[in-house]
């Protein structure tokens, strides 16, 4: 039990340390690039993402089969609205500081 409580709190700083690092590093990687090379980047990193997780597209292939085609269309809605979000949040970047926007996000967490 010990064990697994110590694995849990582990892994959620090393999440918190990763998401941390992110928002400067994209911070960085924006600056100064038009809409158009904000997209691209957006895309690359969905992309990326993507790939990550195809390892367990059968696993989900198959926890989905009986879902149907409304459990897809919602899915595809909520990864549009994903997209929406990371998307507004990279271009406010361009116009603020990495720490005020990570605090703005954590702040809408609980809202």
């Amino acid at each position: 039990m010990r064990t697994d409580r110590s694995r849990g709190v582990f892994a959620l700083v090393l999440t918190t340390a990763l998401w941390g690092i992110s928002f400067p590093l994209v911070g960085d990687v924006v600056e100064g690039r038009s809409q158009g090379q904000l997209l691209l980047f957006l895309f690359l990193r969905f992309a990326l993402a993507t790939l990550a997780f195809l390892p367990l597209a059968g696993v989900l292939r198959d926890a989905t089969r009986s879902a149907g085609a409304r459990a897809w269309g919602l899915s595809l809605g909520v990864g549009a609205l994903l997209f929406v979000g990371f998307y507004l949040q990279t271009w406010g970047l361009k116009y603020t500081t990495a720490g005020r926007s990570a605090f703005l996000t954590v702040l809408s967490v609980p809202m």
